[in-house]
């Protein structure tokens, strides 16, 4: 709630030191890790960022949070093999709609269009509850 004030305050430098000493005090939590990562990367801290969400997936190993928000930084920096395999961690752990949408999305920029279709078929059912879609 502090780290939060001091970012909407403009604080960002404290924000950060705080951010750090609670990651140091709370290492085995993966909330203050994600955290923490998230102030690195609006940092200009990106590998340091990616290293902490590392460690929060290694925390909670059914997590997909620090995975996909690696995937979408890695995607972000123009880097989608790198964003696929982050991603394909987060689908095996919890194979979400939206972790397919994120996998169509970096399959379509690696050019693996036949691949990409069919994630997005496969979060298209995963929201229908597996029912079959139609047009009708």
């Amino acid at each position: 709630m502090k780290i939060a004030l001091l970012e909407k305050t403009g604080r960002s430098a404290d924000a950060l030191a705080l951010a750090k000493e609670s990651s140091r005090a709370a290492w085995w939590d993966p909330e203050t890790q994600h955290t923490l990562a998230r102030l690195l990367l609006s940092n200009g801290r990106t590998d340091d960022a990616l290293d902490l969400l590392r460690r929060a997936a290694w925390l909670d190993v059914w997590a997909t949070e620090p995975l996909t928000f690696a995937a979408e930084i890695e995607l972000s920096r123009g880097h989608p093999a790198a964003a696929l395999d982050w991603l394909n961690r987060a689908i095996w752990r919890n194979p979400a709609p939206s972790g397919y949408l994120l996998l169509s999305e970096t399959l379509r920029q690696l050019h693996r269009a036949p691949e990409a279709d069919a994630a997005l078929a496969r979060a298209k059912e995963l929201r229908t509850g597996g029912k079959a879609l139609s047009g009708d």
